[in-house]
């Protein structure tokens, strides 16, 4: 009610809406081949509970709010190694009930997020009207979604479910740690399992589609995928010009299910640049290197 309901409560009556909405199409009208697959229920619902109240009302930048509200817990929740992936078997009504928790909610809508952003919007939600338009009053598995996906995909280094299994079928996500060579003008990327306690003793690797900007020429609006770092190549060598004089961040607007980690230099650069700055960088930017260097910190791969 205008003037009594409190801005909390304005955006939570869509928001809940939106989501049980969704699972009129993802749920009901397309169901799950079996329970295996929730996440591919509730990511839609998660991802679109924060999507439609945004075209409601941009100025509640829900898709902003979802940043902080389900990847920073999320990414939590899924650095330990007794994680689980989204994709688990279960064969009892407790292993049902326990699918509705966790991960399923907060790293599935992240997915979709880091979806539309690799393939573009307009062909994300393409294949998911295919989806709904061929799978109707039917069910559907990952590879009955990734197949429909691949249709309207363009420019990827492989299929979609090499892509996406290795974000659902294994436990926890990746760190990539950039160290920058500045008088060559290079950086080296690699990536291994995030973990806030201990050490994996898996050596999972994911497809990650990486973006990045610079203080050189700062460009938060738009962030397609630069490049991939697969499990083909875990480690990669980026040249960016002849030498690197300002700071470097990879993640833009946190949009990726992953953490950054970065050499001294360039963590002392973002540093003055916040102190000197702060609006100079993206406030989901912002967030995510608050959010990181803390983590890091805490698992002791970065000094308090």
């Amino acid at each position: 009610e205008e003037g009594r309901s409190t801005p909390k409560a304005r955006q939570d009556i869509p928001r809940f809406t939106a989501h049980e909405v969704c699972h009129h199409w993802v749920g009901n009208l397309v169901s799950l081949q079996w329970w295996d697959w929730l996440w591919i229920s509730e990511m839609y619902a998660m991802y679109y509970e924060y999507y439609l109240p945004s075209k409601i009302e941009p100025s509640w930048k829900m898709l902003d709010q979802m940043i902080v509200e389900l990847y920073i817990p999320g990414l939590l929740e899924d650095s330990f190694n007794s994680s689980r992936p989204l994709t688990t078997r279960v064969s009892s009504n407790q292993e049902i009930l326990a699918k509705f928790s966790g991960v399923t909610y907060t790293k599935g809508p992240a997915l979709i997020h880091m979806i539309n952003n690799f393939m573009t919007p307009w062909r994300a939600e393409e294949a998911l009207r295919l989806l709904l338009q061929e799978k109707k009053y039917g069910t559907v598995d990952p590879s009955d979604l990734w197949r429909i996906y691949d249709r309207k995909a363009e420019d990827l280094p492989t299929d979609m479910a090499t892509i996406m299994g290795s974000w659902t079928d294994q436990p926890g996500y990746p760190l990539v740690t950039a160290v920058a060579n500045r008088s060559e003008g290079s950086v080296t990327l690699r990536q291994e399992r995030f973990l806030t306690e201990g050490v994996s003793s898996n050596s999972y690797l994911w497809w990650i589609p990486l973006t990045y900007t610079s203080g050189l020429r700062p460009n938060f609006t738009h962030a397609p995928t630069r490049l991939w770092l697969t499990p083909w190549k875990p480690i990669i060598t980026l040249k960016l010009g002849s030498r690197i004089d300002s700071w470097l961040i990879f993640n833009v607007r946190h949009i990726g299910f992953y953490r950054v980690n970065y050499d001294y230099e360039n963590w002392q650069k973002l540093a003055d640049a916040l102190h000197s700055d702060p609006a100079g960088i993206h406030e989901l930017n912002r967030v995510q290197l608050l959010d990181d260097s803390l983590s890091l910190a805490r698992a002791g791969r970065l000094s308090y």
